[in-house]
């Protein structure tokens, strides 16, 4: 399975960029989130990072390339033709 983008490759780093530069400003210095245990306030940051990033690597319209293989056993017909008209010709001599 492999993933391509129609999209240049420094676009993805672009938005992982910009998706962490969101996540540290809305978490920096927040008045929400001011009393959370600063362990708490990593985590939701991480998150909003991921979702960020998938969003945004999302909306590149990747394409998800997957090849599978199977060998089939081959089906061997055998056909006998029974009719009477092989019966009354004579064999090639």
């Amino acid at each position: 399975m492999s993933l391509i983008f129609e999209h240049p490759n420094y676009l993805i780093a672009a938005i992982a960029v910009a998706a962490a530069l969101v996540a540290l400003i809305l978490y920096r210095k927040d008045k929400v989130t001011g009393h959370f245990n600063p362990a708490i306030k990593t985590l939701l940051g991480v998150l909003r990072f991921l979702t960020l990033f998938c969003l945004g690597v999302l909306l590149l319209k990747p394409l998800i390339k997957t090849v599978t293989s199977e060998t089939e056993e081959p089906i061997i017909v055998i056909a006998q033709d029974q009719s009477e008209s092989l019966v009354l010709q004579r064999d090639s001599d």
